[in-house]
């Protein structure tokens, strides 16, 4: 079976879905918009909706559905419920929608689209596949797809357990019969020329070839291919050959290592008499040319009216301090620059401290990243806490699972209990799982012989009110657009609680949550550490809080936090 997450990022590595979903939002959208929404719907009211399945199906094309949101409309997040390959009933939810109204809308009918079309040929291959139960057989295939659509087409195959072959002709080397006859020499044996294009092949294109296949109309072709010499050819296509004379074919290579792939004028009626032929592929271009759409639908749960009025600064305090209790101070302040720098300044070893601000203009991440807010939509807070010795290197991720868990708490739906929709980004931010956007980070610096941890968390922006910067558009998500209507103290108080609950723990138990909440485990990632790129797949959090690395050469790799910095791509 295809490593379907695997394959699909595979797919989005090389831009093409992007540049197709933009074409999708051009066509539909145009320059103006979608006048409909723009002329009855409230540009702030975010919605929650569910994608659910009307009919029963295999579902395919929910890998893309985060990037199609990003195309169509950046600031509508889409988590997913069920999972590509799956098979669907009618009623069940696949899917849940956050965003602007607007936005939603905008992205709608293009999802929909996509997930019917892809759910309809995974479909329509899962029940070509059944077919071929009990035989070597592998179901593939063909170049016969949708111009633009085939990298999306042929991932729909392989969610319905097909075989991706050739993507394209820039992978493979496949010699049909107008390239057999243009190709020999006069007088030169089909044998030889064979041999000749296939000794090109693998010479030139060494890195990249992914296999060299010979189609043969003719038992008498296929005794030519038969004589090139072993390991040239991979496979043979036997083009429009009955049974008996597949048989014969399969009879004919005894045990040389080719395949045999069977093809043309193939269908799902007839796809089960030619897999007991002992072949060992059938491909049938009827997969993505008669595939019928799957129906799924939008259902509205719920509309909320986005940034709920805040309470006055001059009540921060109060609230705080009563969330706090004895032996903090609090400082609330209308603008500064960083909240960290102020409460460095303020720091000291004989009271706890929290400075919070209505507004950061010149805040700062770790190793020199901005974290800025001109609009007022962060909570940005720094704490100045007296070191704890066990856990004080831990601080950043202590700061991070904080942010995580306070989410889990202000985000309707979201279950406290587990890390499914937020969880931590190594070392230090919070990040919506389903499309990896950031929606709050951690600084910890120290002073005056404390520890000082800045907390970061987006609450209120909407992309439909130009509130990302450009630079991070499509990159950070906040409370606002997943659907929560906290205020950035009611948020300032979740973390805060979240935080103290996180500090009472030992070290082991704090290191067992950040490896259950470890967002980046088992996936591909790129890191900087001193000067040096390295990219592998992300394992574990280790005791001392680094993180497990294991590059493509097998080596494994331990990347200190303090040291270290993920690379992000695009």
């Amino acid at each position: 079976m295809t490593d379907l997450p695997a394959f699909a990022d595979q797919l989005v590595r090389t831009g093409l879905p992007r540049r197709l979903f933009e074409i999708a939002r051009d066509e539909d959208l145009g320059e103006r918009g979608d006048m409909s929404s723009l002329v009855s719907i409230a540009s702030e009211t975010v919605l929650m909706a569910q994608i659910g399945s009307r009919q029963a199906g295999v579902l395919a094309g929910l890998a893309f559905a985060q990037l199609l949101a990003d195309a169509v409309a950046p600031g509508v997040v889409i988590e997913p419920v069920a999972k590509d390959g799956q098979r669907v009933s009618p009623g069940d939810v696949i899917g849940v929608v956050r965003g602007p109204v607007r936005s939603v809308l905008a992205v709608e009918r293009p999802m929909l689209n996509l997930l019917g079309r892809l759910s309809g040929i995974a479909t329509l291959t899962r029940q070509a596949v059944a077919q071929t139960e009990g035989t070597r057989a592998q179901v593939c295939d063909t170049r016969k797809t949708t111009p633009g659509l085939r990298v999306l087409e042929k991932y729909a195959v392989a969610c319905g357990g097909g075989t991706s072959h050739r993507m394209g002709l820039h992978d493979a080397v496949m010699l049909k019969d107008n390239h057999l006859a243009a190709m020999r020499r006069e007088g030169e044996p089909l044998a030889s020329a064979i041999e000749r294009a296939a000794n090109d092949a693998r010479t030139r294109f060494a890195d990249v070839l992914q296999f060299v296949q010979i189609e043969c109309d003719t038992l008498e072709q296929f005794s030519e291919v038969l004589k090139v010499r072993a390991g040239l050819v991979d496979m043979v296509l036997l083009d429009n050959m009955d049974c008996d004379t597949l048989r014969q074919a399969v009879a004919m290579r005894g045990d040389r290592a080719i395949g045999l792939e069977a093809s043309g004028g193939i269908t799902i009626n007839t796809l089960a008499e030619v897999a007991r032929t002992g072949i060992d592929r059938v491909s049938l271009g009827q997969l993505t040319t008669q595939a019928t759409g799957l129906d799924f639908g939008l259902d509205h749960t719920a509309t909320i009216p986005a940034r709920a009025p805040e309470p006055p600064l001059n009540q921060w305090a109060d609230a705080l301090e009563a969330e706090l209790g004895v032996g903090w101070k609090v400082a609330v302040v209308a603008q500064t620059a960083s909240t960290q720098d102020a409460a460095r300044k303020m720091a000291s070893a004989d009271h706890r401290l929290l400075v919070i601000a209505g507004e950061q203009t010149a805040g700062r991440g770790r190793l020199g990243r901005a974290w800025r807010d001109s609009r007022g939509c962060s909570l940005a807070m720094s704490i100045a806490l007296a070191a704890n010795g066990d856990t004080d290197d831990l601080l950043g991720i202590v700061g991070g699972l904080a942010l995580c868990a306070a989410a889990h708490r202000l985000v309707p739906g979201y279950d406290e209990s587990a890390w499914a929709s937020v969880a931590l980004r190594w070392p230090n931010d919070a990040v919506h799982v389903a499309s990896g956007r950031k929606l709050g980070g951690v600084l910890v610096e120290s002073a005056n012989g404390v520890a000082v941890v800045g907390l970061g968390l987006n609450v209120g922006q909407l992309a439909t009110l130009g509130d990302w910067p450009k630079a991070i558009a499509g990159r950070a998500t906040s409370l606002a657009e997943l659907g929560s209507t906290a205020t950035r103290l009611d948020a300032a108080t979740a973390v805060l609680d979240e935080l103290a609950r996180l500090l009472e723990l030992p070290r082991e138990e704090l290191l067992k949550l950040a490896r259950q909440a470890n967002a980046m485990r088992g996936k591909r990632h790129a890191f900087t550490h001193n000067g040096k790129r390295h990219e592998g797949v992300v394992g574990v959090i280790d005791h001392d809080g680094a993180i497990e690395l294991m590059l493509d050469d097998g080596r494994g790799l331990h990347l200190p936090a303090a040291t270290t910095s993920l690379v992000h791509e695009g």
